[in-house]
């Protein structure tokens, strides 16, 4: 029970250190040559962890692999990191944040339908608590992003298509947990799960690149400054899935996905330090802070 409550704190805190590392590599360069950084480090960590330390594919059929070829396309994978993207372009950061913050509730849903899980009141209570510290916290993180001027306001303009964006982003990041544990119920193992998960966006990604064929901007990986934000924002998100499945393998997918909103608390604080974007704690702060930690102490109460 420690060891998956400590792994998906931690899998909190590499999410807040990739966002952090992120967002200072993306003062220069594009978003795509991100992409294309974080999929190459995350193919190769995934294979080397797999067929080193790993079973290899020994064991797998197309039903086993199956929950996490659909987490790699159409989750966290590939198509809701778009539908992330549009949906802060459409409505803005903080509005999409705050929205997709109640993931955790869909993975209940899900967990209940298609596990056969037994909630308690503790885990039903303190995931409500985190999912609306996480919304309240996002709402201030991200707010500044929004304030900031954007020559593209009038193409922003469209809530409906921004909220329908969110609203599949919720659905997809929140069934992606209980789809992930359904999977290692079957029998696949953390590392085989990775290698599927990350191979399938992989693949997805190469079809984008070569249809799109975007303009990546390579050159800028020679600042050190900016090749060392992508790198550790790279190896953070590699790292990331991998702690969140081994966390699977301890805890229900619910208490998992309920820890991995307490991202936000973190980021405040690396925010604060590293960012300068919030220049004080504020009583919407503080709030937050009390509701997810309520929440994440309520959902280890087993």
């Amino acid at each position: 029970m420690f060891i998956g409550v400590f792994l998906a704190l931690s899998g909190a805190l590499t999410h807040s250190i990739s966002f952090i590392t992120r967002k200072r590599g993306l003062e220069v360069a594009s978003y795509r040559l991100f992409i294309l950084f974080r999929v190459v480090i995350g193919l190769v960590f995934s294979l080397f962890l797999l067929w080193c330390l790993g079973p290899g594919l020994s064991g797998l059929n197309l039903k086993i692999a199956l929950p996490f070829v659909l987490t790699g396309g159409l989750a966290g994978g590939f198509l809701a990191l778009f539908t992330t993207t549009l949906a802060i372009h459409y409505i803005g950061a903080s509005k999409s944040h705050a929205i997709t913050s109640s993931s955790p509730l869909v993975t209940a849903l899900g967990e209940v339908v298609f596990l056969g899980a037994a909630l308690t009141p503790s885990i039903i209570l303190g995931t409500v608590l985190v999912v609306a510290g996480a919304a309240l916290i996002s709402l201030v993180v991200h707010s500044k992003e929004d304030d900031k001027p954007d020559e593209r306001k009038s193409r922003r303009d469209r809530p409906v298509l921004g909220l329908i964006m969110a609203s599949y982003t919720v659905v997809s990041i929140g069934a992606q947990v209980a789809l992930q544990k359904w999977g290692l119920n079957m029998g696949a193992t953390p590392l085989q799960g990775l290698f599927i998960h990350v191979s399938t966006a992989a693949l997805l990604f190469a079809f984008y690149f070569a249809i799109k064929k975007p303009k990546l901007e390579i050159s800028k990986l020679g600042k050190l400054r900016y090749t060392g934000n992508f790198l550790v924002a790279a190896v953070a998100m590699a790292v990331l899935p991998l702690l969140n499945l081994y966390a699977l393998t301890f805890l229900s997918a619910t208490v998992v996905s309920a820890l991995m909103r307490v991202a936000p608390l973190f980021t405040v604080v690396l925010t604060y330090f590293f960012l300068q974007g919030i220049e004080r704690v504020n009583w919407k702060v503080g709030l937050s802070t009390c509701l997810i930690v309520s929440g994440a102490i309520l959902v280890t109460l087993q």
